[in-house]
């Protein structure tokens, strides 16, 4: 399967997977409560972060060299070894979890309302099965699967939770906890199922020397994935300190929608490691430039219309998937978190460079770097405002920090795609689209708020496609550069 083909089939999943997101903000907003809604995020976003961190960095060289692999010894000796570590760390970390909730529970330093502290390991473990599956799936390029497999488990977690609904007449924590340990166990377990031909379970202890290097390269990795994830999600916490979980859940319902642009980049994080790794190892850099060229500028493309899309219908579209309070309250953060988005994806994409050469420890730095800022700036400024505008503002300045720091680590060669140019252009055909919609949005008068949003949003797309294809002379080398990469395929080929 060739790169852009590729691509596309991971961004129809991801665009499902952001869907199934979307979905489920109503359906606890509205089948439970905001405050729920917002506690789920705090427990799930806990266990996400115990979870990145469970294999201290041991699984690197699986990753990096599954790609290149070709024996089913080879796949074995790479994958098996981790995957064993991985479970036994995750059950390890799960008793001390275990201990410390029951413990501040005991002699009351935090609520857990009525939450089962059973189902924490349950769904540590699940994880692991689940995210293990994946990995293989990724690393051995077998895109078709691995998409099928990361859009079926939101959306039976719905299912469950639904049918959890039907039989309970009630939505609690404990069951949209369970519906996830369900839906992941289910098919992880079916993967794994899947490719059992493809791997030889025995175990292959590798030496200590061969240990030792893997996490030396693999724990700055873990820890870089720690600290990002604590940058995302670290802002909820402080808010749930100095404010209410009603407004965790009103932030992280409009965070999630600010946030969609991302899903661009997520796509080529997921595709790109495993072509351009297969690329260097053949000796192959200039193609692996190229790859990385068209990824900056399309993500740019999608990305920046949706900043000023995000102006135009953050209140609306905020209060479809929540309540009108909550719009009112939450509707600007959107575009705040869309512009952010900027500058997260472009460090989501450079960093798969920097993974590929080898250089996990400077994503560390830069990432715990950007960790400590975000939350110094979070505790002070909230702590003083008591306003989430201040979560959202603070994400701006350690992104953007992030993404001039990066790009300092990096050869120019590898910023080719984002010229001034470039940037002008996009913003220019994108507050074209903006004049258009706007005008429109004040004279196109429709009771219906879900009716007048979508068909505006569907006008604004069909303009923003209009504007490109009318000034296309300046994409014309990109749309050349896609075409040759439709045939390209990562083998010891260059793209010319």
């Amino acid at each position: 399967m060739n790169l852009i083909t590729s691509s596309f089939q991971t961004l129809i999943a991801h665009c499902l997977i952001f869907l199934q997101g979307l979905i489920v903000i109503p359906l606890i907003t509205k089948l439970s409560s905001i405050e729920d809604y917002g506690f789920y995020i705090i427990i799930i976003s806990l266990l996400g972060i115990i979870y990145g961190f469970s294999s201290f960095g041991y699984g690197y060289n699986a990753t990096r060299y599954l790609p290149s692999s070709s024996t089913i010894e080879k796949r074995s000796e790479l994958f098996v070894t981790q995957l064993y570590f991985q479970i036994i760390s995750i059950i390890l970390l799960s008793v001390v979890l275990l201990i410390i909730l029951h413990f501040g529970k005991k002699f009351n330093y935090f609520s857990l309302r009525d939450f089962s502290l059973t189902l924490l390991p349950l769904y540590l473990l699940s994880q692991v099965i689940y995210s293990q599956s994946i990995i293989f799936l990724r690393y051995t390029t077998k895109f078709g699967l691995m998409n099928l497999a990361t859009v079926l488990t939101p959306y039976l977690f719905i299912i469950f939770s639904l049918l959890a609904f039907y039989f309970f007449n009630e939505l609690k924590l404990n069951w949209l906890v369970s519906s996830n340990i369900i839906a992941m166990s289910l098919v992880g377990c079916c993967v794994f199922f899947i490719i059992r031909k493809e791997i030889n379970t025995k175990i292959s202890i590798p030496s200590l020397d061969i240990i030792k290097r893997d996490i030396s390269l693999g724990l700055p990795l873990a820890l870089s994935f720690l600290v990002e994830t604590m940058v995302i999600v670290g802002d909820r916490y402080v808010i749930a300190f100095f404010m209410t979980i009603k407004d965790v859940g009103n932030y992280s319902a409009a965070y999630s929608i600010g946030g969609l642009s991302v899903i661009i980049a997520k796509t080529f994080n997921v595709i790109v490691p495993p072509f351009i790794s297969k690329m260097v190892d053949l000796g192959n850099v200039e193609s692996s430039t190229k790859v990385i060229k068209i990824a900056l500028r399309t993500y740019f493309i999608f990305a920046v219309p949706f900043i000023y899309g995000s102006f135009i219908f953050a209140k609306e579209i905020l209060e479809i998937f929540t309540t009108k309070e909550a719009s009112e309250m939450a509707w600007s953060i959107i575009p705040i978190i869309s512009f952010s988005s900027i500058f997260f994806g472009i460090n989501i994409i450079l960093s798969t460079i920097l993974f590929v050469q080898k250089r996990t420890k400077i994503l560390f730095k830069i990432n715990l770097s950007l960790a400590l800022i975000n939350l110094s700036l979070n505790l002070l400024l909230i702590g003083i405002f008591r306003n989430i505008e201040i979560a959202a503002v603070t994400t701006v300045i350690s992104y953007l920090i992030g993404s001039i720091w990066l790009i300092s680590y990096l050869n120019t060669r590898w910023l080719d795609g984002i010229t001034l140019k470039y940037i002008v252009y996009v913003n220019t055909i994108s507050l074209i689209m903006f004049s258009i919609v706007l005008f429109f949005k004040s004279i196109f008068y429709v009771d219906n708020i879900l009716l007048k949003t979508s068909c505006l949003i569907v006008f604004g797309f069909f303009i923003y496609l209009v504007l490109i294809f009318l000034t296309k002379k300046i994409v014309e080398e990109d749309i050349l550069l896609i075409k040759k990469l439709f045939k390209f395929n990562s083998n010891n080929e260059k793209i010319n």
